[in-house]
């Protein structure tokens, strides 16, 4: 948020209240009671107006107040003669000034709004992290293989990955976003406490999940996999707020297809790493 779109905005808001509360003073001291608070919901509608629109819809509900005014004047003699072009024309300004200036203000607060809104999605894109699954976003998680593939194959130490992807159990997936959800944050919860540092667990798109694990070998990770199964079958998961007590069991929300890929000393590329993983891929 820039400072001067702030600064803008305060005067806005000055000009506003200044505005509306020097017109309040003048209706209610040179009007009946009765005609005063006809008067003030008049003028409170037009700055609600203005609010909920922009500064044209502010002047449409200005002129409209004032035309009111006029109309209501040329049935009624509440002025003094000598005074009445004064009191006329004060309110008529006052009038025509608050729409076009809640208008405004509304503007200004629409256009921070979006401002806001645009940082705050900018600073998710760019944050590493999916605050909803607690895991890696899947080009970090990619980035990560990348850079776990260079460490094993220049120091000749093991690495192992697993690639798993929650199946729903009707084949197609048609299960809903929430249940899709819940299933990946079971999943990623059971392999978060299954492995430790320096193993990661990250999402890898749409339904899968990629465990890395360093200085895992092949053998390790089948059995990690197998460990893996065996807990799915007996988690509990809350797809939707009717399980929320107890939890419904994972497995309700689809089996598990888990593909491993292991080094052999070389160095692939990180596709090939996974497209390996995909190849060797078993259900349940």
């Amino acid at each position: 948020m820039r400072k001067s779109e702030w600064s803008q905005t305060r005067l806005r808001i000055f000009a506003l209240c200044v505005t509306a509360l020097g017109a309040a003073l003048l209706i209610v001291r040179i009007n009946p009671l009765q005609v005063s608070i006809a008067y003030l919901v008049l003028l409170a509608s037009v700055i609600a107006v203005g609010l909920a629109t922009d500064f044209w819809g502010g002047l449409l509900a200005s002129a409209a107040g004032a035309f009111a005014l006029v109309l209501f004047y040329q049935y009624a003699d509440l002025y003094p003669r000598e005074n009445t072009v004064l009191n006329i024309a004060g309110e008529l300004t006052a009038f025509l000034l608050v729409g076009p200036l809640a208008g405004y203000l509304s503007a200004a607060v629409n256009s921070l709004h979006k401002e806001v809104d645009h940082w705050l999605v900018r600073a998710e894109d760019l944050a590493a992290h999916d605050e909803v699954l607690g895991s890696l976003k899947p080009e970090w998680a990619l980035a990560r293989l990348e850079e776990e593939i260079e460490r094993a194959a220049q120091f000749r130490r093991p690495l192992s990955a697993l690639v798993i992807q929650v199946q729903p159990n009707g084949g197609a997936l048609t299960e809903s976003r929430r249940r899709r959800m819940a299933a990946l944050q079971t999943l990623i919860r059971i392999a978060q406490a299954a492995t430790q540092v320096p193993s990661v667990v990250t999402h890898l798109g749409s339904n899968r999940i990629l465990v890395l694990l360093p200085e895992y070998t092949a053998s390790q990770a089948r059995n990690l996999a197998q460990s893996l199964r065996t807990r799915w079958d007996e988690e509990r998961c809350f797809p939707d707020e009717a399980a929320m007590t107890l939890g419904a069991p994972a497995s309700h929300c689809g089996y598990l297809r888990i593909g491993l890929s292991s080094l052999n000393g070389d160095k692939p590329k990180v596709d090939v790493f996974l497209a390996q993983a995909q190849c060797n891929e078993q259900g349940d």
